[in-house]
């Protein structure tokens, strides 16, 4: 008589079916029971993009019903709170950006317009011809026509070129979208693909928190960008991209790493009460040099050629060469004392030339300028208030006094500035690098500024907070400023 065992082979995870219903699996093969009683289709690989047909996306959108409401009259996006306990995260973001295209009256096209028209101006990390070609797409095809990380995408477009709460009733930290897409980019992380567009999406939230005054989050979302970029290997040698020639398309992995730089820095900027590493090293001490002429070099080919996408870029290799003036801005003690005056030197030198290009194309130094005079500026106010004063120069203190004005007038008379107050067409970085260099200065000039100067950078201010909650850490700052005592 035969005692042998029978043999039962067995899968190492849940069939998609029970996977994604989140029910118990035996897993066995090469159907598990549950399926095999129902005679489906058993599938046992690691998928989790929305089904592609767009009978099943309606159908599954029409039983479960939406999940987004508008409020009124701000607005913002309600989301119920139940509804992701009984999906995985990959069919709830495809129902999620579906809910959200129905509320929004413009739907999905609604959503690129407002994206192009604002964000992708100055971080022009995703593709215009696909956003517009996604656009054109019928309504009902959404989003039976994208795989779940595009979905997230989206989602993180409209959550940061939606702007802030227009009652000022919702906090930003408290968005309901903003808090949902950032789970879902977290959850998304733990899958064994890492697309392009996942880290895009990250890149769009970690802008949403650093313009909302979320430091700290922004910091974290940063940081898995980063270690996302490296496991990836797109990061990039800035100063050698700047080389390429005039009729090279622009590569998206390029442009994702530089805002990941350019973030970096401007979360090291926004908030330099806090202490975060520099989570992008400066360069070393021997590429200065040959950084600071290919970005020359660049900038004005950049108008010759009317490549945008080369300023960005050039704006990047700025900002990952003002590292080190940052993290001594932000503590002094992370950067000896015998460099300090190196530190200074060059980030002059870079003030200096980006003044000159200035001259001859101002469009394309409206970025990279003042991101480099604020970080000027954020030095001197540390040498000024650790002791340091030797390192600033009666004439340096009023060059760069000038600078910032001639500055802020720029800002005040730009189209977009003067339509409307469009203030979210503007540049994030212009914004924060501007008025964090405005206060340095107002903090160390406060008692020679006049009460008219003082109302039109408050009046900016106010434009700013619109749409940017950091607008509003920056004006308890002026009024803080405002408050100590004058120096005598």
């Amino acid at each position: 008589m035969s005692t042998a065992i029978p043999l039962v082979l067995k899968s190492q995870r849940a069939c998609t079916f029970c996977r994604e219903r989140k029910q118990s699996c035996d897993k066995s093969l090469p159907k598990c029971s549950r399926c095999d009683l129902k005679k489906r289709h058993c599938d046992y690989t690691l998928n989790t993009f929305f089904p592609r047909s767009e009978t099943t996306s309606h159908n599954l959108h029409r039983v479960l019903g939406p999940i987004v409401t508008l409020r009124e009259p701000c607005g913002c996006l309600e989301i119920d709170e139940e509804s992701e306990t009984a999906q995985s995260h990959g069919i709830y973001a495809a129902r999620l950006f579906r809910s959200v295209i129905d509320a929004e009256l413009d739907g999905f096209r609604g959503i690129v317009d407002r994206y192009l028209q604002t964000v992708q101006r100055w971080l022009p990390i995703l593709s215009k011809e696909a956003l517009e070609h996604a656009a054109k797409e019928p309504r009902d095809h959404y989003p039976s026509c994208l795989d779940t990380h595009a979905c997230l995408l989206f989602l993180a477009m409209r959550l940061v070129s939606q702007g802030r709460c227009s009652s000022f009733i919702h906090d930003a930290g408290e968005n309901r979208l903003y808090l949902t897409t950032r789970r879902l980019f977290i959850l998304f992380q733990d899958e064994r693909q890492w697309p392009l567009s996942l880290l895009q999406a990250g890149i769009l939230i970690a802008t949403y928190e650093c313009g909302h005054g979320l430091a700290r989050q922004s910091y974290l979302t940063l940081s898995s960008c980063v270690a996302m970029a490296r496991l990836l290997r797109i990061d990039q040698d800035l100063a050698s991209q700047l080389n390429v020639g005039a009729e090279d398309a622009p590569d998206p992995k390029v442009l994702c790493w530089s805002a990941i730089v350019i973030i970096d820095r401007l979360i090291a900027l926004a908030s330099l009460d806090d202490i975060f590493p520099l989570l992008v090293p400066p360069p070393p001490d021997s590429s200065f040099e040959t950084s600071l002429e290919c970005l020359q070099t660049r900038l004005v080919a950049a108008k010759t050629y009317e490549k945008n996408h080369w300023s960005f870029e050039s704006t990047a290799a700025a900002a990952e060469m003002i590292g080190e003036a940052l993290t001594f801005a932000s503590n002094s003690s992370r950067v000896p004392i015998h460099r300090l005056d190196l530190v200074k030197s060059r980030t002059d030198k870079l003030v200096a030339a980006l003044l000159e290009i200035s001259q001859i194309a101002p469009l394309l130094t409206c970025e990279v300028a003042p991101l480099s005079i604020s970080a000027v500026a954020a030095v001197r106010l540390r040498c000024a208030t650790s002791g340091e004063e030797r390192f600033i120069s009666c004439r340096a203190t009023e060059e760069l006094q000038s600078t910032f004005e001639m500055k802020l007038d720029e800002i005040r008379m730009s189209p977009d500035y003067a339509a409307g107050l469009k203030i979210n067409r503007i540049s994030l970085l212009v914004l924060c690098s501007m008025f964090r260099s405005v206060l340095h200065l107002i903090r160390y000039f406060h008692h020679e500024l006049l009460e008219s100067d003082l109302r039109k950078i408050k009046s900016c201010l106010l434009a700013f907070r619109e749409h940017w909650s950091l607008g509003d850490l920056y004006l308890k700052e002026l009024d803080e400023i405002q408050a100590l005592p004058k120096r005598q």
